[in-house]
Order: structure tokens, then C-alpha cells, then sequence
């Protein structure tokens, strides 16, 4: 499997891969949703760089105004975009994608991790 279909539920034992890394590796804008900050630090270690030596995977959580950070990064990558925020930051991230005029219902997928 090379890329999550659309409006999908992933079994990770029948897949052979978990969903969350193939959200990060499929050619796709991507919004990866998860629970717990501290999988979304996993996650961002696991995918430090891609060939270019830039970050694959922008991590975003916690207080305060992220707009700058991901401007920044979208900046660099806003042709593929791969962003991991936790459940209740999703609608921020999304607000701040639209404020940088970028549509992140339009033109990203939605990843849930459970």
C-alpha cells in the first residue's frame, strides 16, 4: 500500500504498516491528528529529513501562536505539506493554514490516530 484511500479505517495488523506512516510518506498534503504529544514527537523523530535535509514532518502542539512556525514551514514545503497536531489543535492549525492562504479542507487529507 502506497497511499490511504480516501474516507477510510485502517486495520494496522491486515495493512502491514501503520496509518500514521504511511500519511507521512504518501505523495499527499497531510494533516495527522493524534492523542498524545508524545507520539507526535515519535513520530516528527522518526522522519527528521527527507532528501533535501528539511524536516518531513512539522510537529505542532501546545499554547500559544503557532502562526509563525508553520508559515515557515510552509514556506519550504507548502507543495507537500506534512503536519502532526493532536486532536484539539486541529481546527487552530487549520485556521492558521487558511489565514496563510492555503485551504487545509481542500487540499490536505485528514489522518486520525487512535
Amino acid at each position: 500500500m502506497e497511499e490511504i484511500p480516501a474516507n477510510c479505517i485502517l486495520s494496522k495488523g491486515t495493512t502491514g504498516c501503520g496509518a500514521t506512516t504511511l500519511a507521512t510518506v504518501q505523495n499527499i498534503p497531510t494533516l495527522i491528528a493524534m492523542p498524545f504529544v508524545e507520539l507526535i514527537d515519535n513520530k516528527a523523530q522518526q522522519f527528521p529529513d527527507n532528501r533535501n535535509g528539511r524536516p518531513v514532518l512539522l510537529p505542532i502542539y501546545g499554547e500559544g501562536d503557532k502562526t509563525r512556525e508553520i508559515r515557515k514551514y510552509m514556506d519550504r514545503h507548502g507543495d507537500l505539506p506534512k503536519i502532526a497536531t493532536t486532536y484539539d489543535s486541529v481546527p487552530k492549525v487549520c485556521s492558521i493554514l487558511d489565514s496563510l492562504g492555503y485551504d487545509p479542507y481542500g487540499n490536505m487529507h485528514l489522518c486520525v490516530d487512535e
